[in-house]
């Protein structure tokens, strides 16, 4: 019995590590809510060095504001996982990125990471292209949602979520208790 709980570990431990679909633990609609191209726990690459997100200047509207940060726990028809680090957005919509994925033999795809320039539209979406695919993005009630389009792999769809924000715990009831009080400001 303990050789199977080591084994379940090892498991476990096996699918935090890689970044192929197969090996991303299986977490079930139900948990998030946010459909089969969402998925907690989707790896692609490490970042050997940090990049950070940059504080936007006053000029820049708040609806592009919303894109900066690290997007990702999505994967792309239910199969390539994706992230992206929006670390810059400027006034005039451009917006400076990471393009993460993770290897995908379905897709016969490498893990990759590039440097991308993106363009926030005044519709509220950022498009980029490279070479035949075009990109799209939204963000719905916290929620960045996706579509990639191109030749070799068709339409493609993805709903991403904010990456190392810590959600607000769920309020629980407070019971108030219920007494004499006494004004001690009046004595």
């Amino acid at each position: 019995m303990r050789l199977i709980g080591i084994v379940g570990i090892l498991a476990v431990l096996a699918g935090c590590t890689g970044g192929d679909e197969r090996q991303v633990a299986s977490v079930p609609e139900a948990e998030t809510g946010l459909g089969p191209n969402h998925r907690p726990g989707c790896y692609t690459v490490d970042l050997f060095k940090p990049v950070p997100v940059e504080t936007p200047k006053p000029e820049v509207p708040r609806e592009y504001a919303a894109f900066l940060g690290r997007w990702g726990n999505g994967w792309w028809n239910g199969s390539w996982c994706h992230d992206l680090l929006i670390h810059a957005v400027h006034a005039d919509g451009r917006a400076e990125l990471l393009d993460m994925h993770a290897p995908s033999e379905k897709y016969a795809q490498p893990a990759s990471i590039f440097k991308r320039t993106g363009r926030i539209r005044e519709d509220g979406t950022l498009y980029f292209a490279h070479g035949l695919t075009r990109r799209r993005y939204v963000i719905e009630n916290g929620v960045m949602r996706g579509l990639r389009e191109d030749g070799a792999h068709g339409r493609l769809e993805i709903v991403m979520t904010r990456k190392g924000v810590v959600p607000l715990p769920r309020p629980r009831p407070v019971r108030i208790a219920r007494g004499p009080v006494s004004d001690t400001a009046a004595e």
